[in-house]
């Protein structure tokens, strides 16, 4: 409650069109009456495609997997079989992200700009619909996400709702459900 109504309070001025915190808009809503000018929503894209070019740049790897220093320090042979099936891992995962049906560039395009827009983001990965698209990436709005934390303020759990039409349910939950 308190906090989408400050976030969408941000979003009057910053990010109009990220406004549906606490009301979803319908086609034609005026939103940009609050804004003063356009600055700080351009400068919001601008900073986000270009901290997404920074930290996930499409056209080389941006991160590698490698054993730990104890694994390391075994025989250099076996080390050098397991490099290879991390290396494997590797290629499996970029290649998952960088599918047209991974959605994974939009999602964290999305993720970025709320996390600078908000200081949040969330973003959902899923086991993908088939073995063509293993894994989906679906950035997740933060109006309709809820973080369920323990008395320790640790995070336990994330709750998120949306909307689906019955075909939509059915294919994501199966006929039975």
């Amino acid at each position: 409650g308190n906090t989408n109504s400050h976030w969408n309070e941000a979003a009057q001025f910053g990010s109009p069109r990220d406004r549906i915190f606490i009301e979803h808009q319908t086609a034609g809503t005026k939103l940009r009456q609050n804004q003063y000018d356009e600055s700080a929503e351009l400068t919001l894209d601008r900073a986000t495609s270009m901290l997404m070019s920074m930290t996930s740049p499409k056209h080389q790897r941006y991160f590698g997997l490698e054993h730990s220093p104890d694994i390391l320090a075994q025989d250099q042979d076996f080390n050098k079989e397991r490099q290879d099936q991390l290396d494997k891992a590797e290629d499996i995962l970029f290649d998952s992200r960088y599918r047209p049906k991974g959605r994974f560039s939009e999602a964290r395009y999305q993720y970025l700009r709320s996390l600078l827009g908000f200081g949040n983001g969330i973003v959902f990965c899923d086991k993908g619909p088939d073995k063509n698209t293993p894994i989906t990436y679906r950035f997740c709005h933060l109006s309709n996400t809820h973080i369920i934390t323990d008395g320790l303020d640790n995070i336990v759990g994330v709750m998120h709702s949306r909307k689906l039409t019955a075909p939509q349910i059915v294919s994501e939950f199966g006929e039975d459900k």
